[in-house]
Parts: C-alpha cells; sequence; structure tokens
C-alpha cells in the first residue's frame, strides 16, 4: 500500500517536473521568436527547441505534433500561439 502511494507520488511530482520545465522552454522559444520577427533574423530551429526539452530530463510522446506546428509558423512567418504550443506538449495538463 505505501509503495503504492510513494509510485502514484513519485509520477505526480515527474509530471509537475515536465510542466514547469516545458513552460520555460515555452517561455524562452517564445521570446527568441519574438526577437527572430522584430528584427529580421533567423527563426529558432523546431529541432532545437526539441532537443532542449530533451536536454532538460524529458521525452515527451508529443514531439512529431510539437514540430509540424512550429515549421508551420516558421514557413508562414509568424509567432506561434504560446497556450497552442502548450496544449500541444502537455495534453494532459491543458
Amino acid at each position: 500500500m505505501v509503495n503504492a502511494q510513494l509510485r502514484s507520488l513519485e509520477r505526480k511530482l515527474v509530471m509537475e517536473r515536465a510542466e514547469v520545465a516545458v513552460k520555460q522552454q515555452v517561455h524562452n522559444l517564445m521570446l527568441a521568436w519574438e526577437v527572430a520577427l522584430c528584427f529580421g533574423k533567423p527563426l529558432p530551429d523546431p529541432f532545437d527547441f526539441i532537443w532542449g526539452i530533451r536536454d532538460d530530463g524529458f521525452n515527451l510522446r508529443t514531439y512529431s505534433a510539437t514540430i509540424e506546428h512550429l515549421s508551420e509558423c516558421k514557413r508562414e512567418s509568424r509567432q506561434p500561439d504560446e497556450k497552442r504550443l502548450l496544449q500541444i506538449l502537455l495534453p494532459w495538463v491543458y
């Protein structure tokens, strides 16, 4: 009984840790994207963004949808919607 409760708590903490890390990565991406658009610089690479999340220690199942969304934004030279990006990356939260 106690082991099951501990595992449940561990899972919750891992999910919360992932949420915090992903939110920070998304925030950083939004800033970099905005600067690139404002100053006519190259837009951030979607794969670099994904590697940043992976470097933080998270392997999410939503990477392909994230890359697709960011690639579309890049093709259209538009700022990604932060809330939509979080919905794609963390569907269990949003």
